[in-house]
């Protein structure tokens, strides 16, 4: 006489003319996403330029609006074009992490960002410099010129940029290009593209620290001027402030189950009036979660029935989760939760029972079958 388990698994993968500094109103980068274990995914209806590249790096982009309009004639009051100062674009670093919480649990991370890379067009005549250089400290991606010019670009100008070209969230980047004068200078253009942030996600979901956070949405900014305008004629400085934004929701996942066997057997005794019958099972639910809603469905509600003639024994089954017990005969949908640390196991037991007078069992194999559905909410 036995009882046949069957399981489901559900799971969710789911800045004058003084020398003084002045700073262009910040813009944030925002980045939105969601990691099922080891699979980070753009969050549904996120916002600007984000992908996942092929090494994991996420790569965020916008038209870095920090120096939409900016002109070299707004560094001052000049207009005589023989006065107009020299002007370099400069960065002082591009490392920068982001301290990520947690709205529901209150835990920290941290994450690793970098600064890619930087351009825009200066549409104007090079007037000449004052024979400044520029500088490059660790940027492989090299400083001061790019591509050609694309269609409908002034034929007049020069491309400015600053390029780390290399994912390494350990190498720094820092330079400036050359301090040139413009000769009747329009504002910068730029591009969907002018500006590049990443964000190492793949250092970030390996480590055990990230391991060990329950699910939640983990939020933070960052804010720093790594780069700006100088004239070096006026001691002037122009800061373009670079903020990012993220959020991350970690969503919890089923990574498995274990069971010993999906068949499981009744132990049975007989007394002269009696037949009484017991069962037990342990399940292993294995991935990261701070709750689960459980559900039990059986075929013959909590009967066995005889292959034979189709009698039917009524039974009990209880889940037991740590000291929860759970009748399942009468509370087949349930929650476990509280589970925030997180939760990478969660060991249950069920157990069956049944005692029915003598007369009423019949010789012959008595079935049912259990289906478990197990649940996370996403965030």
């Amino acid at each position: 006489m036995y009882c046949v388990i069957g399981e489901r698994l559900l799971r969710y993968l789911m800045y004058g003319i003084v020398a003084l500094s002045l700073m262009a109103k910040s813009h944030a980068i925002v980045v939105d996403l969601a990691v099922f274990n080891q699979d980070v995914r753009i969050a549904y209806g996120a916002a600007g330029r984000l992908q996942v590249l092929g090494n994991g790096i996420v790569q965020a982009q916008d038209n870095y609006p920090e120096l939409v309009g900016f002109n070299v004639y707004d560094f001052g009051s000049r207009t005589n074009q023989i006065d107009t100062p020299d002007i370099a674009f400069h960065r002082r670093g591009s490392l920068f992490s982001v301290t990520l919480t947690g709205a529901r649990y209150g835990r920290s991370i941290t994450l690793r960002g970098k600064l890619g890379k930087s351009i825009f067009l200066q549409p104007s005549v090079i007037g000449g410099s004052y024979n400044r250089i520029s500088e490059n400290k660790g940027c492989s991606g090299g400083i001061q010129y790019d591509r050609p010019l694309r269609d409908g670009e002034p034929i007049n100008g020069i491309w400015n940029f600053i390029d780390p070209g290399t994912y390494d969230f350990t190498q720094d980047c820092s330079g400036n290009t050359y301090p040139f004068v413009y000769v009747n200078p329009y504002p910068v253009v730029t591009y969907d593209d002018a500006r590049t942030v990443w964000l190492d996600l793949p250092a970030l979901i390996a480590s055990d620290a990230w391991q060990s956070l329950p699910p939640d949405v983990y939020s933070g900014s960052s804010s720093s001027a790594f780069e700006y305008f100088y004239s070096p004629q006026t001691g002037q400085t122009f800061n373009l402030n670079t903020a990012t934004a993220v959020t991350i929701r970690k969503q919890p996942y089923f990574s498995g189950i274990s069971i010993p066997s999906t068949h499981v057997v009744f132990n049975t005794t007989y007394t002269q009036e009696q037949v009484t019958g017991r069962a037990s099972t342990p399940l292993l639910l294995e991935g990261s979660f701070d709750q689960v809603r459980i559900g039990i469905f059986t075929g013959n509600n909590y009967a066995l029935r005889n292959d034979v003639d189709g009698r039917d024994l009524p039974y009990q089954a209880v889940l037991h989760q740590g000291a929860e017990r759970h009748v399942l005969n009468t509370d087949d949908t349930f929650v476990v939760s509280g589970l925030n640390n997180p939760s990478n196991q969660i060991p249950l037991t069920l157990t069956f029972q049944f005692d029915q007078p003598r007369e009423r069992v019949t010789s012959g194999t008595y079935r049912d079958y259990l289906i478990l559905l197990a649940e996370v909410p996403l965030l």
